[in-house]
């Protein structure tokens, strides 16, 4: 089970298309929500979380390159409570932990910024 992020209308290869399994893009998912709080609208916002298929226009996509960018130093503060809320351990001992890198969010800056917008798969 993944989260596949598709270009609306790219402008290279590097934008065509984006893909996360379920536990690296819930971490994403936070990420982009904390810095871009301001930019999105709800349906936005729940929709980072679903495979509904919700839009983010270019416009936005390249907001989201920016904003994810210029808060590089600070994503992971943002997305620890995430992962900690996220994490969990079994009755039996067995650790789900949803990982999250800055090379991750590299490439999804990178995508966004050529998508030429976005839905979520």
């Amino acid at each position: 089970m993944g989260f596949d992020i598709e270009g609306i209308a790219s402008t290279e290869a590097v934008g065509e298309y984006f893909r996360n399994n379920v536990w690296w893009w819930r971490p994403m998912a936070g990420a982009i929500e904390s810095t871009c709080s301001d930019l999105l609208t709800e349906k936005q916002k729940q929709g980072l979380y679903y495979n509904d298929g919700v839009e983010y226009e270019d416009e936005l996509a390249i907001n989201i390159a920016g904003r994810l960018e210029e808060n590089m130093d600070k994503l992971e503060v943002y997305v620890r409570p995430i992962q900690e809320q996220l994490n969990f351990k079994t009755s039996k001992g067995v650790e789900f932990e949803y990982p999250f890198s800055i090379e991750n969010v590299k490439a999804f800056i990178e995508f966004a910024r050529h998508s030429g917008g976005f839905k979520i798969w």
